[in-house]
């Protein structure tokens, strides 16, 4: 409420979720009402294994269906909470594929709460041309971003992790079998990049926009 709508190619999501959440009142139903009100259609995606993605019927017009399939290297359960980790990879794929001039890319949880307000006056202050990203730093002497909390990353940012992330992936099953704080990969790699990670106060808030669930 009192959010202008984007122009298309400002901003595109990628949001991590799984079939249990297309129902009347999941999750999904929630991002529909807000973000996906707010943006272009198609510009947010939600990230699902292939084998558990709904029907066409259950998905909101509003939004795009991202199916992915389990990586061939992927050792772990496709279906467990482990999944997120090549969720958003693979996500944030599809969607820099489908809006490769976007100026900002989301991805997050289908459990976040984000302030439109605090993050969209730290964009405004920020160059989408340049490698960055934003977000909520774990703790002050842990200065990390992650998909299941959020992380907000410019096209310079994603297309450098575009290079990058598969292989990190990769690596992570091969040395801890896909266990690790693999939610955390992506800030090692902007790390390792050189690409600053930026704290944004009051980067949290909201409440549920239906009135059931």
């Amino acid at each position: 409420s009192g959010v202008a709508s984007t122009r298309p190619g400002v901003l595109v999501v990628v949001v991590m979720t799984h079939a249990g959440e297309f129902s009347a009142n999941g999750r999904v139903a929630g991002i529909a009402h807000t973000w996906a009100k707010r943006l272009p259609t198609g510009s947010v995606g939600l990230a699902v294994a292939e084998a558990e993605a709904p029907a066409s019927e259950q998905v909101p017009d509003s939004v795009r269906l991202l199916p992915i399939t389990c990586p061939d290297y992927w050792i772990l359960d496709c279906g467990t909470y482990t999944a997120s980790i090549y969720l958003g990879h693979y996500g944030l794929r599809q969607m820099l594929r489908l809006h490769p001039r976007a100026w900002w890319f989301l991805l997050c949880d289908d459990d976040v709460y984000l302030n439109p307000y605090a993050l969209g006056e730290v964009l405004r202050r920020l160059n989408h041309g340049v490698a960055v990203c934003v977000g909520a730093h774990e703790r002050g002497d842990r200065q990390l971003l992650s998909y299941w909390s959020g992380i907000v990353c410019s096209n310079a940012a994603v297309r450098l992790l575009d290079q990058h992330l598969l292989g990190a992936t990769r690596e992570v099953v091969r040395l801890r079998l896909g266990y690790s704080a693999g939610d955390f990969i992506i800030s090692k790699c902007l790390r390792d990049l050189g690409v600053p990670l930026v704290h944004v106060n009051g980067f949290f808030g909201g409440n549920w926009p239906l009135p059931d669930g």
